[in-house]
């Protein structure tokens, strides 16, 4: 599944006329940005915008944070009891970002931490949109 979202997310669409059985029709393909199998004479390339729809749940799933909800803030570093809301507005303490939730995860993994030292992550995000 990973490398199925990282491709998509890292590459364009190629649309393509062809001939089938004595039709016209369309084709349609991933490709890399710089790849020379391209003729921009007859192909159409477009890039992808990839979304991820879903609920908490599979966000945070899809993120490493399985099975943080109820313990962890989702958006920052902290336990929940140290997480304020004020005025429905989060005051938290340091964003997470793909890059800190990859790192978070591999020291998980290193050093056997557990119970808070987790900081509700669990394993590297399923997909990175930067690298």
């Amino acid at each position: 599944m990973t490398e199925g979202i990282n491709k998509i997310e890292h590459s364009n669409l190629k649309f393509a006329k062809v001939v089938v059985d004595d039709k016209h029709t369309w084709k349609c393909n991933l490709v890399t940005k710089d790849d020379d199998d391209i003729d921009t004479t007859l192909d159409m390339v477009r890039d992808v915008d990839a979304f991820m729809i879903g609920d908490l749940k599979f966000l945070s799933m899809m993120l490493g944070e399985e099975n943080f909800d109820g313990n962890w803030c989702y958006l920052c570093q902290l336990y929940i009891d140290e997480c304020e809301l004020h005025d429905h507005k989060h005051i938290d303490g340091i964003r997470w970002t793909l890059k800190k939730l990859s790192d978070q995860a591999v020291k998980c993994k290193s050093s056997r931490l557990d119970g808070k030292a987790y900081m509700g992550v669990r394993e590297k995000p399923y997909f990175y949109i930067c690298g």
